[in-house]
């Protein structure tokens, strides 16, 4: 029985990406008008991160919308957690493009002692880019654990970063 929550909670997960997917790339679309002078283009940031996990998070822009996140600490429970997720960002509010929402998927690895989890995850976030090389995020990732059982869970976090020209 707990295993066929677990899988019919993974399709629902699987379901709510694609259809996230979809209509990020339809909403980028509408959105191309801001230019990539209106948001200035940021390399590496790094910061820190509360919630799920609590510790750095750093992330590497590739251009103007699709960033590469990653995050280290501890997740709720005990242990370590290694996060690594694949974001596009859209300017949906063209009088604040420095107001992205954003949405990726990514994997996750978080273990301690002799228990280990093992998943992928869904990122759905909003940010705040402020003048300066810094930026506030809020976020929430449903996370689907694979290996050695089927888990899932609902997992949200609260941070700021850094940027840097490197």
């Amino acid at each position: 029985m707990q295993r066929r929550k677990c899988l019919m909670l993974g399709c629902m997960f699987l379901y709510l990406m694609a259809g996230i997917a979809a209509s990020a790339v339809g909403l980028k679309k509408s959105s191309a008008h801001v230019s990539h002078e209106q948001i200035s283009p940021r390399t590496w940031g790094i910061g820190l991160i509360l919630g799920e996990p609590t510790g750095v998070t750093a992330k590497y822009w590739r251009n103007n919308s699709h960033a590469y996140n990653f995050s280290l600490g501890a997740p709720l429970g005990s242990g370590v957690g290694i996060f690594a997720d694949y974001l596009i960002h859209i300017r949906p509010f063209s009088e604040i493009p420095e107001v992205p929402i954003y949405a990726g998927g990514g994997v996750f690895f978080q273990g301690g002692g002799n228990d280990f989890l093992t998943g992928v995850r869904g990122v759905f976030g909003i940010a705040y880019m402020f003048d300066k090389p810094f930026d506030v995020f809020f976020e929430f990732s449903p996370k689907l654990g694979l290996l050695p059982e089927l888990d899932f869970a609902m997992r949200i976090s609260l941070g700021g970063r850094i940027y840097f020209d490197w």
